[in-house]
């Protein structure tokens, strides 16, 4: 096999062409490749996000610290700061849950009282 001229071009398959072969280059401007950060100064937040919710199981005021820590916790990620997404989100997700549930508790303790309250009085609805 002869070196193509300048007039001849090799396709993919190696056979002489007078048109060049062009392959589709991927366009790395629209890709949502994301760098790793080169700093995780900031992964504490999500740790201490998660080790809150976890234990407002026990202590219900720490699922507030762990929301917020939560929310610090991913906005460090995407500024690249940190890198623990994955915490961040298990303690938002607990945090949130620990809360909602101690509202419906309160919610239902009040209506406990107040039903209590009209039962000693003798109220009828």
């Amino acid at each position: 096999m002869s070196t193509p001229t300048h007039d001849q071009f090799l396709n993919i398959r190696g056979e002489r062409s007078t048109t060049p072969q062009y392959t589709v280059q991927p366009d790395l401007r629209s890709s949502t490749l994301r760098i790793a950060p080169t700093t995780t100064d900031k992964d504490w937040m999500g740790v201490m996000s998660l080790v809150l919710s976890i234990t407002s199981l026990f202590i219900g005021v720490n699922a507030i610290g762990g929301v917020i820590f939560g929310h610090m916790s991913v906005k460090a990620v995407k500024r690249g700061e940190a890198s623990n997404l994955k915490a961040a989100r298990a303690g938002l997700v607990m945090g949130y849950i620990v809360l909602g549930f101690g509202f419906v508790g309160f919610v239902l303790l009040f209506l406990l009282i107040a039903l209590i309250k009209a039962m000693v009085e003798g109220v009828t609805y």
